[in-house]
């Protein structure tokens, strides 16, 4: 593939999730992934909290990314929850929030195998969380 497609068009194509998923191609997560990605969020909060003074910034991390579904984390992940704790962003793990294991699979609460967006029994469990732990504090 690397020698039919030109370097720049393989740069572009990199940045499809689509092709991703549908390919099974992916270049590794690497150091200035995560630190942008956390710098990202980090300032996103720092825009938030000056635009509204006392709010509390909470991000909803959808931890299943893992290379093998309800196994540990990748470094990768571990690293971007650690990075996004020390820049001080209340992190909830969707994996937590979904009560999610090793014995319970992430396909319970996908669409399916295929489309791995949230179903209507996530999106339950999710909201009552928010309301629970979040809104009603």
């Amino acid at each position: 593939f690397k020698s039919i497609v030109p370097k720049n068009v393989r740069y572009q194509l990199n940045k499809s999730l689509i092709l991703k998923k549908i390919v099974r191609w992916q270049r590794s997560t690497n150091r200035d992934d995560i630190d942008l990605f956390i710098g990202v969020v980090d300032r996103s909060k720092g825009l938030l909290e000056n635009l509204y003074p006392g709010i509390k910034f909470h991000l909803l991390f959808w931890d299943d990314d893992s290379p093998q579904l309800g196994e540990q984390y990748a470094p990768e992940m571990e690293e971007i929850i650690q990075g996004l704790k020390g820049k001080g962003v209340t992190v909830h793990l969707i994996s937590d929030i979904l009560s999610v294991d090793v014995e319970k699979k992430w396909l319970d609460y996908r669409i399916s195998y295929f489309d791995g967006h949230p179903n209507a029994k996530a999106n339950e469990l999710i909201a009552e969380y928010l309301v629970k732990e979040i809104i009603i504090e």
